[in-house]
C-alpha cells in the first residue's frame, strides 16, 4: 500500500529529549521511521510517541520517560 497518511507525534520536552540521547541531527527529512506510542482516544492521527526507530541507521531513541495515565 503506497497511500500516505499525514500523522501528528507528540514527545517529551526539548530538553528531555536531548538527555535521552536527540540532537538537531537525529533525523533527518526524508528520513523514513518506525513510531512506537500511544494513539489518541478520539481516533484522530494523533500519538503520543514512546520511541522513533530510524530505519536507514536502526537508532531507537526514546521519545518520553513515562506513558500516559488514564
Amino acid at each position: 500500500n503506497d497511500q500516505v497518511s499525514s500523522w501528528a507525534f507528540e514527545m517529551g520536552a526539548p530538553i528531555v529529549l536531548q538527555r535521552m540521547g536527540w540532537t538537531p541531527r537525529s533525523l533527518k527529512v526524508g528520513d523514513e521511521v518506525e513510531v512506537d506510542g500511544y494513539l489518541a482516544r478520539d481516533g484522530s492521527p494523533l500519538v503520543n510517541a514512546s520511541s522513533v526507530l530510524v530505519l536507514g541507521t536502526g537508532e531507537r531513541l526514546q521519545a518520553m520517560t513515562a506513558p500516559p495515565t488514564n
